[in-house]
Parts: C-alpha cells; sequence; structure tokens
C-alpha cells in the first residue's frame, strides 16, 4: 500500500550561548548544581499545509532569533521549559498549526515539545 501525506514540516535551526543550573540534580551529577555554559541549540518544526512552503524557512530562522535574542531565561531554565517558553511564542504567531521545538546542550542531550491548536 503507497504511502500518503501525514504532515508536513517546515524545519530551522539555531543556536546560542548560554548559562543555567539544575539546582536539585541528583547526587551522581552534582556538578550539574552550579551554573555552567552550553551552546543551546534550538530545533523548530511548524506544520505546513502545502508544499509551496506557506512558512517560509529563512523568515521564520530570523524571527525565532530575534526572540532568541530578546528572551532572558532563568537560571534554573531546564532544556523544557526553554523549549516550552519558544514554543509559547510560535505558537502565537502560528495558533492554527502543530508546533515542534527542541532544545539541546550542546547538541548532544535536550528536550522536545509539541504543542497543538487548541481548535481546527
Amino acid at each position: 500500500m503507497p504511502h500518503t501525506i501525514s504532515r508536513r514540516w517546515a524545519r530551522v535551526r539555531t543556536s546560542f550561548e548560554g548559562f543555567h543550573r539544575y539546582p536539585d540534580a541528583p547526587q551522581e551529577v552534582a556538578f550539574l548544581r552550579g551554573l555552567h555554559r552550553h551552546q543551546f541549540v534550538v530545533r523548530i518544526w511548524v506544520e505546513q499545509f502545502n508544499n509551496d512552503r506557506d512558512v517560509e524557512y529563512i523568515s521564520l530562522l530570523r524571527w525565532v532569533n530575534a526572540r532568541i535574542a530578546e528572551t532572558r531565561f532563568p537560571e534554573e531554565a531546564s532544556c523544557e521549559a526553554m523549549a516550552q517558553e519558544l514554543g509559547r511564542r510560535v505558537a502565537e504567531r502560528h495558533p492554527d498549526r502543530e508546533i515542534r521545538v527542541e532544545v539541546s546542550e550542546d547538541d548532544e542531550n535536550g528536550a522536545l515539545v509539541e504543542l497543538a491548536p487548541a481548535a481546527r
């Protein structure tokens, strides 16, 4: 049986330098309790509705970079919290689309948050 397209996605990737800490880190990774640096890598997917790029990649990337530049994440912000905040902002711009936001530490470990539109 042939496959059918279930969803299309625009995807952008960017990164930013940041510092955070995990105050309640388990003993085996107690070093994370102190403030430490990462290159946070952000990947954002926004649902597309057709093949004509109704969400333009470069425009989306520029917009995402501007939002990151104006956001001051708290020191205790986890990758999950950063992804949730960025996802909230993308959802305000694209309220009728599925959104996925991944934030990772040094492009290694991180979190993926998925947001669904309230109604279609």
